[in-house]
């Protein structure tokens, strides 16, 4: 609350999440604009936030213009409004900010906030990010920047060097003041936590704790029906087709019903009303006519349900109840819909009620609304999608997981041991054994172990080192 730039992180399961939404408390009981950001629209929905290109006001083709247009742009009224009275920019998930993206943001808000005729643009002494406070979190050794350097700032190539927001030149100039978050709360069983902390920095786990990961069979009845973790969407999408063709009965079919009020005096967002053409090569149909801007929600175009169907819970509908995002559950059938009768009298109030409506809902003219079952089958979860999930049990395959940061977040999901159990390599891996799997790679980037060191210190890496 000292008005410093801050960047927290921490390995899953630290409370990074609980952290971020009790300062937005705070700093919004202190009268301050705090605006919650992050690269993708999951992300930003799973903090109540939006994505840093709904912040800025970007579509993907911005990305092609010079910086100098881009902060151009950054001067359109609603815009310039918005970024002008800014006075906390929260960014969640900063691993998958890259590089470029941060700095644009950087230009942008110096650009809008700071403007200086004399210089035709903001003048060399401008503060970072235009003054604005900055805090920032996520995890480095998780998922990776989104689409690294498709568009070079000097250059135009895609590349992945440096593509992380710390390689930043904006985020030198943010001087941020760094914290390292060590209490883990999702898991209880020390000897599981250090296994994963190992798995997080790129340490090879010893015999023995190769051992314990493995010690649970996957064909236990107690793993019937749990959800599998595959690193490509092939394979989930496989064991879903699978798994629901093999129930019996009818299934039950639910279309997302969608809008945007769109209004002419907003012509900057008149492209939010674009909808999708049909995916000839989608497995999901139906989805032709869906907006556009629908695409990152976290709920489905279209819900296909049975009676038995394994499903999970897409949102955190109920916390205290515990229905959260990543609660498991089976479809037991369908209650006849009982409308609610209206009073018996001429004249009444019905109450319109905003359902889920974020901390933007204010954001009256680029409202976009979307209702859909929160459900998805659960017979198997991507790992990308399982980020920030908590589940009691998971069987995972490993021998996919292109980059060292899958098999972290895949293991990090659930609370303990007893709770997992890795499947036997398929796909091209098939005939492989498990332990070969759960061969941990270096970091990789040694650009965050260097970060990490830089910042906590070597201590980070050579206590668990020391423990092979």
């Amino acid at each position: 609350m000292s008005g410093r730039n801050v960047f927290f992180t921490g390995s899953a399961g630290c409370g990074k999440s609980t952290v971020l939404k009790a300062a937005f408390k705070k700093l919004r009981a202190e009268g301050k604009m705090v605006h919650i950001t992050a690269p993708t629209g999951r992300a930003a929905l799973g903090v109540n936030g939006v994505t840093t290109w709904s912040y800025t006001s970007w579509i993907i083709d911005d990305m092609k213009l010079p910086v100098s247009e881009l902060k151009g742009l950054s001067h359109r009224p609603t815009v310039k409004e918005r970024l002008q009275k800014t006075d906390v920019l929260i960014i969640d998930e900063i691993s998958m900010v890259e590089n470029h993206h941060f700095q644009r943001i950087n230009k942008c808000l110096k650009s809008a906030r700071c403007w200086s005729q004399q210089h035709n643009d903001y003048s060399p002494n401008t503060p970072p990010f235009g003054g604005i406070q900055l805090l920032v979190t996520g995890d480095f050794c998780q998922l990776s920047p989104v689409k690294p350097f498709e568009y070079c700032i000097p250059c135009g190539p895609s590349y992945v060097k440096d593509q992380w927001a710390f390689r930043s030149a904006a985020w030198e100039e943010a001087n941020f003041t760094h914290f390292h978050l060590k209490e883990i709360h999702r898991q209880s069983d020390q000897s599981f936590v250090k296994m994963l902390q190992k798995c997080r920095l790129g340490i090879p786990f010893s015999k023995a704790e190769e051992k314990m990961l493995l010690r649970q069979n996957p064909d236990d009845p107690k793993f019937r029906n749990v959800t599998k973790l595959f690193a490509y969407k092939k394979a989930v999408q496989a064991e879903n087709r699978k798994s629901f063709a093999n129930l019996p009965g009818r299934s039950t079919i639910y279309e997302a019903i969608d809008g945007f009020d769109w209004r002419q005096d907003h012509t900057e967002l008149e492209h939010y009303k674009q909808r999708a053409r049909r995916d000839k090569y989608s497995d999901v149909p139906y989805v032709e006519g869906t907006l556009e801007q629908c695409k990152e929600s976290p709920l489905d175009a279209y819900v296909e349900m049975k009676v038995n169907a394994l499903v999970m819970l897409k949102i955190n509908l109920d916390t205290e109840k515990g229905l959260v995002n990543g609660s498991q559950g089976i479809v037991v059938g369908w209650e006849p819909h009982d409308p609610a009768k209206l009073p018996n009298t001429k004249k009444a109030t019905l109450l319109n009620i905003d359902i889920l409506a974020g901390h933007h809902a204010d954001w009256r003219a680029k409202k976009i609304q979307m209702t859909q079952l929160p459900l998805v089958l659960a017979w198997a979860v991507s790992i990308h999608k399982s980020q920030g999930m908590t589940l009691t049990h998971v069987t995972t395959d490993l021998s996919q997981a292109w980059d060292q940061p899958l098999k972290y977040v895949a293991l990090s999901r659930v609370t303990s041991l007893d709770g997992l159990a890795i499947l036997k390599p398929g796909g091209w891996n098939k005939g492989k054994s498990r332990k070969k799997a759960l061969v941990v790679k270096k970091t990789s980037s040694h650009e965050v172990r260097e970060f990490l060191e830089d910042k906590f210190g070597r201590s980070v890496f050579t206590e668990l080192e020391g423990n092979r």
